[in-house]
């Protein structure tokens, strides 16, 4: 195999969430790609073209934006979810896989650390 191919960033593997405190597996599983796949190096393209576009304007960046920069890179290694009928919210029901949805996911820091880890860790995507 040439070196080139030994990471494969467009992959996608399945994560099951843990338990924030224990570590046991919760059954929701997430379809993710690398941090360093097409679809994520996009949305930083576009994300760079929009800070030069504010500063060209004269307008600066605070670090709420940046924070929302952040998890908008980590929403696009999503692909797809499973939530065997569990709730994310109270009486709300299995969530959609939507991008609003996503975003209101990765909103809670103990989802956000763990798939943050997983899409950045390189050895999810060089199993053959």
């Amino acid at each position: 195999m040439a070196i080139s191919n030994i990471v494969k960033y467009e992959s996608s593997f399945d994560y099951e969430l843990l338990h924030p405190v224990n570590g046991t597996g919760l059954k929701i599983w997430f379809t993710l790609v690398s941090s360093a796949s097409d679809s994520v190096k996009s949305v930083i393209r576009r994300q760079i073209d929009a800070n030069y576009e504010r500063q060209r304007k004269g307008k600066s960046l605070k670090a709420s934006d940046g924070e929302v920069q952040i998890i908008d890179r980590i929403a696009a290694c999503f692909q797809s979810w499973n939530w065997n009928g569990q709730e994310f919210r109270d009486g709300q029901g299995v969530p959609e896989f939507t991008r609003e949805n996503i975003l209101d996911v990765l909103s809670v820091d103990w989802i956000f650390d763990q798939v943050n880890k997983q899409v950045n860790d390189i050895e999810n995507f060089t199993k053959s």
